[in-house]
């Protein structure tokens, strides 16, 4: 039997990460990591290289390196529910828990979303789970060094973003409360960016602004259809920074503080760096609840007034200038009569 170097076992230990941490960050039980380090494993799973190598923020690149050098084949669509399956054995627990660029963000928010229970979130435009995909993929700049592992990114991609849409609607279902609190310039500004009058439009541009009005109509129409279950409100300050309370009301809430990147640079520059952090301290927890205290105590009473029919009409007042009220308004009504995947 081949004798493989144990160059997994060397990667943990330059890491300089504690084995229990890797294990809550990759969903590989710390058994079978130590089993590892000790050399009684000469031929770990394809499955358990890559969560690993994920929960270190590794390039898809990087981890098909490490495959080959145990002769494995790059990564492929094959791969992904077995690593989707070690991902729902994270465990998201302790005082802090950085997380970084990558796929290893959307693992994260993946498991934040199966937690389930009341979600508190801090943004500055409605949540991502209502992005049709091909927006979502246009948000991100993957840094690939060559096409397969660029097209594995993009396939586990979508795959993490199907299981999030997938996760949301069963939490909807199960009639967990979902509030948001949104600055208003913030969220102005990111119309103004993203979104160009109807006049304006490019052929080639055209597809994307067309995705935008989807986001918005899909976020309105869960806000229309549920609006006890949906509470958005309008914030007349901006807290700087985005995070979510996930399990707000339940015995061991979670916080996700996605941070603030006012500025953007080429991928490479943002390899490893730490894009925010996780953590279910009491301290930590309490810190951000006063700050959804201190965001409710500035929602724009006039918006809030009538909930939900003063906040779709100012969304809707925001499209108009763009020539675009009808279109928000025709699809918004079509999203609220079923929220599914077709309209995301």
């Amino acid at each position: 039997m081949r004798q493989f170097p144990n160059k997994l076992s060397d990667i943990i230990d330059e890491s300089g990460q504690k084995l229990h941490t890797i294990s809550k960050n990759s969903g590989i039980s710390h058994t079978y990591l130590t089993k590892l380090i000790k050399g009684n494993i000469n031929y770990p799973g394809k499955d358990k290289i890559a969560s690993i190598l994920l929960s270190l923020n590794y390039s898809i690149g990087e981890i098909n390196d490490v495959l080959a050098d145990y002769d494995y084949r790059p990564l492929n669509k094959k791969d992904i529910p077995e690593i989707k399956h070690n991902n729902r054995k994270r465990k998201i627990e302790g005082n802090t828990m950085a997380f970084y660029d990558h796929i290893y963000f959307e693992l994260l928010l993946a498991a934040m979303e199966r937690i389930g229970g009341t979600k508190l979130i801090v943004k500055d435009r409605p949540s991502s789970v209502y992005m049709p995909e091909d927006l979502y993929l246009k948000r991100e700049f993957p840094f690939e060094k060559d096409g397969a592992a660029r097209d594995f990114r993009i396939d586990f991609t979508l795959a993490l973003i199907k299981e999030r849409k997938e996760l949301f609607l069963e939490n909807c279902e199960n009639g967990h409360r979902f509030e948001t609190f949104i600055c208003r310039r913030c969220l102005e500004d990111y119309l103004d960016t993203h979104l160009l009058p109807i006049d304006q439009w490019e052929e080639e541009d055209e597809f994307y602004q067309r995705m935008t009005l989807q986001y918005f109509a899909n976020f309105i129409g869960s806000i229309v259809r549920q609006p006890h279950q949906h509470l958005v409100w309008i914030v007349k300050r901006c807290s700087y920074f985005e995070f979510t309370i996930q399990d707000a009301e339940g015995n061991s809430p979670k916080i996700c503080f996605t941070g603030r990147k006012p500025h953007e640079y080429d991928h490479k520059s943002e390899t490893m760096i730490m894009e925010g952090f996780t953590s279910d301290a009491p301290a930590v927890v309490e810190l951000y609840r006063k700050e959804i205290e201190y965001s409710r105590s500035f929602v724009d009473q006039t918006i809030a007034a009538d909930y939900p029919v003063n906040l779709v009409s100012y969304l809707v007042s925001l499209f108009e200038k763009k020539g675009l009220g009808n279109e928000l308004t025709g699809l918004y009504k079509q999203s609220a009569k079923k929220l599914s995947f077709s309209l995301f």
